[in-house]
């Protein structure tokens, strides 16, 4: 169970279907879930600085903390191959290297 969930840089698409999905949700989940846009990075460090000590938070957050937030690799079973799944036929381009026309021989 979460205590709090943060969505960061959110499209104002996201914050406006937000607003309307929430009405529908407990008050109680609601209050759990916090949607900043990209304008709203006062209020995100406010509201992060509030449950967690600065020493906790990464200096990429406003925090003061020495770690580094290591993303792992996606797991094999979570990829899509668009070459099966999509629908049509994806654009093959190929770079032509012009050095070798221009280069005198």
């Amino acid at each position: 169970m979460a205590y709090k969930v943060f969505v960061i840089n959110a499209p104002s698409v996201f914050k406006n279907c937000w607003k309307i999905v929430k009405t529908f949700m407990e008050p109680v989940t609601v209050e759990k879930v916090k949607v900043f846009g990209t304008a709203d990075s006062k209020e995100f460090f406010k509201e992060l600085n509030a449950i967690a000590s600065p020493n906790m938070i990464p200096p990429s957050f406003g925090g003061t903390g020495t770690f580094t937030i290591r993303l792992s690799d996606v797991p094999q079973e979570y990829m899509i191959n668009l070459s099966k799944s999509y629908p049509y036929q994806l654009p093959q381009f190929q770079i032509k290297d012009d050095a070798k026309k221009n280069s005198k021989t």
